[in-house]
C-alpha cells in the first residue's frame, strides 16, 4: 500500500479527528465541533463541571465525557487500485509505528510520501485474538498490523495521467468530517437525556442549558476504508 500527500491544518501528514466516545450518551462516536470552531455544548458542559474543583464528583464525572483522537490517512492499496484512494483509519499504536519509521534517520532526506519518489509500504496482518462490538451489536475481528517501508523508490503509477488522476481525487479530511458534526440542538437533547437519567441515579448534574450558559461567560484555560464509510463510523443512521 502507499500513503499519499497529505497535509492537515497543522502541517501534519494524516487528518486527527477528535471526538466522543461516552456510551451514556450515544452507542456512536460524535465528532467534537469544538475543533472546527463550531458551538460544542459538550465541551461547554465539561468546562462547567470542572468549573468548580471543590466538587469532586462533577469534576471526576467531566472526565467521561473528554475527547479522543483518531487517525485518518488517504492510501492505495495496490491489490485494489480499482478502488482508487482509500482512507485507513489508524489506530493510535499504528500511528505511532508509522511515525517512528518517517524520522528514522535512514529516511531523514527522504519524503516516504512523495508521488514520484515514495516509497510503498508492505503491510503484515495478524489475528490478535480480539473483537470489536459495533454499535450495531455486530462483532469483527480486530487484527495487528505491522508496517515495513520497501527498499525501492517508486512512483504511486507508472503512468503520469494516472498518477494526477489519484493525486487530484485525494479527499480533504477535514471538510468530509464537519459535515459530519452533529448539530449543536441535537448534542444538547443528548446532554438533557443523559442529564434527566443521571439525576434521578443521584448523579451530580445540571440542566445543559445552564451549563452552556455558564461555561460561555466563564470560559475554563485498524483496515482501509471508504469515504462513505466514514459517515457510518460517526452516524447513528
Amino acid at each position: 500500500m502507499r500513503f499519499l500527500p497529505y497535509q492537515d491544518g497543522n502541517g501534519q501528514p494524516f487528518q486527527e479527528v477528535l471526538y466522543y466516545d461516552n456510551k451514556d450518551l450515544t452507542p456512536y462516536r460524535l465528532i467534537a465541533p469544538s475543533q472546527f470552531g463550531m458551538e460544542d455544548p459538550i465541551a461547554e458542559f465539561i468546562a462547567f463541571l470542572r468549573k468548580d474543583r471543590k466538587n469532586k464528583d462533577s469534576f471526576k464525572n467531566s472526565f467521561k465525557f473528554g475527547t479522543k483522537a483518531k487517525v485518518f490517512a488517504p492510501v492505495i492499496v495496490r491489490e485494489e487500485m480499482e478502488k482508487g484512494v482509500q482512507v485507513w483509519e489508524l489506530s493510535p499504536t499504528l500511528c505511532k509505528e508509522i511515525y517512528s519509521v518517517l524520522m528514522n534517520e535512514d529516511f531523514e532526506n527522504e519524503d516516504l510520501m512523495d508521488p514520484k519518489t515514495g516509497r510503498d509500504f508492505s503491510v503484515k496482518v495478524s489475528p490478535s485474538g480480539k473483537t470489536f462490538t459495533a454499535p450495531t451489536g455486530k462483532s469483527y475481528p480486530v487484527n495487528d498490523i505491522a508496517l515495513m517501508p520497501r527498499q525501492k523508490t517508486s512512483a504511486i503509477h507508472t503512468n503520469a495521467e494516472q498518477a494526477e488522476k489519484i493525486l487530484s481525487s485525494v479527499p480533504n479530511l477535514k471538510e468530509i468530517f464537519e459535515k459530519l458534526v452533529k448539530p449543536a440542538d441535537e448534542l444538547k437533547s443528548l446532554l438533557d437525556d443523559y442529564i434527566a437519567i443521571s439525576s434521578g441515579a443521584g448523579t451530580a448534574a445540571v440542566d445543559s442549558t445552564t451549563a452552556s450558559t455558564s461555561a460561555a461567560a466563564s470560559p475554563t484555560g485498524s483496515a482501509p476504508v471508504s469515504e462513505e464509510a466514514l459517515n457510518e463510523l460517526f452516524s447513528d443512521m
